[in-house]
């Protein structure tokens, strides 16, 4: 099942959440807090360099927020191996993380599209996937997005073997 999130909540949501239904309120209200960070910084990356690399946020113990960005430097590599060193830094501060985003720039055939994708994950389970889709319209080349897209997502934090 997936969600649209449109309006203007914030500058880039307002909520039709259906994943909210039987998710405790402080679980809720810590996904929360990793969307706008998440979406900021994608949206300076994209101003930047019509890219992501991915990187991650956490929201730690102490209600902090904590940006994980693997540095390699001038090193070429794969997407999907930029994404595994992400998911892994992840993995290895959970122990100090209530809650945490996985943001990577992707692609949605169906919509024909690129987007922004934040893969939201708490401790107690919950995680979700938004797609937040994107494009760079006009003579000036104006980052533009489109309605979020919502759907349950797949818990690989927490759930990782270390």
């Amino acid at each position: 099942m997936n969600a649209i999130i449109t309006g203007a909540m914030s500058p880039y949501y307002s909520v039709m959440y259906s994943w909210r239904a039987g998710v405790a309120e402080d679980v809720q209200s810590d996904l929360d807090v990793l969307l706008a960070p998440a979406m900021d910084f994608a949206e300076r990356a994209l101003n930047g360099s019509t890219s992501i690399h991915p990187f991650g946020i956490g929201l730690t113990l102490d209600d902090q927020l904590q940006m994980l960005i693997e540095d390699r430097g001038t090193e070429v590599i794969d997407g999907s191996v930029l994404v595994r060193f992400a998911e892994e830094m992840l993995v290895d501060t959970r122990q100090t993380l209530k809650s945490c985003a996985l943001v990577l720039d992707t692609r949605l055939p169906l919509h024909e599209t690129d987007a922004v994708e934040m893969r939201l994950e708490h401790s107690s389970g919950v995680s979700l996937t938004i797609h937040a889709p994107y494009r760079f319209a006009g003579f000036r080349k104006r980052l533009t997005f489109g309605d979020m897209i919502v759907s349950p997502g797949v818990a690989r934090i927490w759930t990782a073997q270390v």
